[in-house]
């Protein structure tokens, strides 16, 4: 079959959508499927357009493994109003509806389309349109009604507007990709007649396997192999709660050997740098978003990984893909989440500990008993593992689309 897979991220932009949308298109053409990828110019986080592709309105990348590759223009600015997010989803719409034309001799079987950004649906809908193609969404996040909550989005036509979109665009769906359980049963609720499968994020062991540890880094910032390294990396999104893991750090100043990175990219970190500078916490590392392998070796050299997010009920059927990585690694996890994610890799699967979002003093109590017990931190490692190889093993979770590719 010929698929067409819309997204407005992918890489070299780092982040896990990027990584997943990529080893789903590499996945695609190894089970003998054509794949061509349409995304924009790659400028995020930074929201700057990378060097190399500046000035560009279109650009073909021709064949990267086993699919093609293909880049339209987008509007990019580093302010954060309404107006100029909305210039930055639009003009990829725009510029990948105008450059169809460029696909004129191509018959797409399928159109795979992520979301969110939503207004992307536009496009896919013209597409499925256009080719006389079926349409599969995948959904990773409930576009309005998380844009809406996190206040990114306030406008009450503009979320209407959404709100018809989104109807739109699973009512026109053969299938919809849910990534979490709670995404799911959203869709359900309010579209019983949709198809959807459960397809979460995962861990890509074949990857992972190949990276060593890097040690190097230790030696770069002078840590000692006794220090207790806790890390946190991915965005800097709004989602996280760095006002409390800050502070939690700011508690712990007189352990001088726990040691903490946060490594990435994203609208919160001009705050985290700032609140390291005033409150002068040498113990807090600050790194910038880095590729996929390098992070990896960061991850397996580390004692603990914490994620801190806000308490807040929209996000209980939140699963940060963070979390597959580090279990991959075989290191625990510090969670600050309810719901899905707590019931999965705390309950179930022993993979850490569990501490109430926002709550600084059960966070450090957290950190401080695994910084007491090497051999906790050691058997949380394995259980998460364990169960995360069972689980979720992203070679075996893609192998449930397939059936639905003929």
């Amino acid at each position: 079959m010929n698929i067409l897979v819309l997204t407005q991220h992918f890489p070299p932009e780092k982040g896990a959508a990027q990584n997943r949308l990529y080893e789903l298109a590499v996945f695609l053409g190894n089970n003998k499927h054509t794949v061509h990828v349409h995304t924009a110019f790659p400028h995020y986080p930074e929201m700057q357009i990378y060097r190399g592709f500046a000035g560009k309105l279109w650009s073909d990348e021709g064949v990267q493994g086993v699919f093609t590759l293909s880049r339209s223009y987008i509007y990019v600015s580093k302010s954060r109003t309404i107006f100029s997010r909305i210039l930055n989803y639009f003009s990829f719409v725009f510029s990948s509806i105008f450059f169809s034309f460029k696909f004129i001799n191509t018959k797409f079987d399928f159109v795979i389309v992520e979301s969110p950004p939503l207004f992307l649906a536009i496009t896919a809908l013209y597409y499925k349109w256009f080719f006389k193609a079926k349409l599969i969404s995948n959904i990773s996040d409930l576009w309005p009604e998380s844009a809406e909550k996190m206040g990114v989005i306030k406008n009450k036509l503009l979320l209407g507007i959404a709100s018809t979109l989104e109807a739109k665009l699973y009512n026109s769906s053969i299938l919809l990709l849910g990534q979490t359980k709670g995404i799911c049963n959203s869709i359900i609720n309010r579209f019983p007649t949709a198809k959807i499968l459960w397809m979460p994020n995962g861990a890509d062991f074949q990857a992972i396997d190949t990276v060593q540890p890097n040690i190097e880094f230790r030696k770069k910032y002078h840590l000692k192999a006794t220090d207790f390294v806790v890390f946190y990396g991915g965005l800097l999104g709004l989602a996280y709660d760095f006002i409390t893991l800050l502070s939690t750090i700011k508690l712990l100043k007189e352990y001088t050997d726990i040691v903490f990175i946060i490594a990435g990219d994203g609208p919160q970190k001009d705050m985290i740098l700032k609140f390291k500078n005033e409150h002068q916490l040498p113990a807090l590392i600050l790194l910038d978003m880095m590729q996929r392998d390098a992070l990896i070796g960061i991850i397996k050299s580390i004692d603990c990984s914490v994620i801190p997010m806000f308490n807040a009920s929209f996000f209980e059927g939140t699963i940060p893909t963070k979390i597959f990585d580090v279990l991959a690694c075989q290191k625990p996890i510090i969670l600050g989440l309810n719901g899905e994610a707590k019931e999965l890799f705390i309950d179930k699967a022993e993979a850490g500990l569990y501490y109430t979002p926002e709550n600084g003093n059960e966070l450090k109590a957290a950190i401080l008993e695994l910084y007491h017990s090497k051999q906790m931190c050691e058997a949380y490692g394995r259980s998460g593992f364990e169960y995360v190889k069972s689980n979720f093993d992203r070679q075996v979770i893609m192998q449930q689309l397939l059936p639905y590719l003929c």
